[in-house]
């Protein structure tokens, strides 16, 4: 196995990389049971086998359902690749100090449900968007939605305002609540990590700061179910446009 190559696990995640034609798989390791739940398009070396096995490949007490898929990351995703192709209606994910890479799956699955056309987060301090905790609790989104690792977050999210991007932060501290605040064509939901919320340099780039309608005396959400919240007021207002 090369140094580019390694080990997808998880049914949902290994089969939605088999249906990625962009996906450069190189081997599937799967126990009978696992393999009956499986599709395989592609010309693919297949070895049934036993959990045990799978475990070296992947790690003692993982999650893996039978399976483990050896292939090649994705292509990564510019930024300005992006912008260049994205429609004149969408919205992007902007994440600031969120680096528990299951709190970013868990956020990949619901963009993608919700029609996100991207998910964005510094890459100081967070996995790589090859990830295969990511892809795993992603359940397959992550052949669907790209993500995008930025260098400096102020410096993006300036950029998506010179590409008529409304950037709407959810923070506690939001004087808006958010299904009074309305969205832009174009919108960047941006989101910050549990407790430490946005930075104040990204709160300061954000156009508008919403809370969401929380009881004062259990305010807060984890971040991926408050994630899912703003990804379905995007949907609900612009499907109602």
């Amino acid at each position: 196995m090369s140094k580019q190559q390694y080990y997808l696990y998880g049914l949902h995640a290994v089969q939605a990389a088999l249906n990625n034609p962009k996906r450069k798989c190189h081997g599937l390791w799967a126990t009978k049971e696992a393999l009956q739940s499986l599709s395989i398009p592609q010309p693919l070396k297949v070895k049934t086998t036993q959990r045990r096995e799978i475990d070296q490949l992947v790690g003692a007490n993982i999650t893996h359902q039978g399976v483990a898929l050896n292939l090649e990351p994705l292509p990564g995703v510019y930024l300005e690749t992006y912008l260049q192709a994205c429609p004149k209606q969408t919205f992007c994910v902007v994440l600031d100090q969120v680096t528990d890479p299951h709190n970013i799956g868990a956020i990949l699955r619901s963009a993608t449900a919700f029609g996100a056309s991207a998910l964005i987060y510094p890459e100081k301090n967070a996995p790589d968007g090859n990830n295969n905790i990511i892809a795993k609790v992603a359940s397959g989104a992550l052949e669907h939605t790209p993500l995008i690792i930025v260098t400096n977050l102020g410096r993006t999210l300036e950029t998506l305002k010179q590409h008529e991007f409304w950037c709407t932060g959810l923070d506690e501290s939001g004087q808006s609540i958010l299904q009074t605040t309305p969205f832009s064509q174009r919108t960047a939901i941006v989101l910050g990590a549990e407790g430490k919320g946005l930075r104040r340099l990204t709160r300061e780039n954000c156009d508008f700061l919403v809370s969401l309608p929380t009881e004062e005396v259990f305010p807060t959400l984890n971040v991926s179910n408050a994630a899912a919240v703003a990804f379905y007021e995007y949907k609900r207002q612009t499907m109602q446009g």
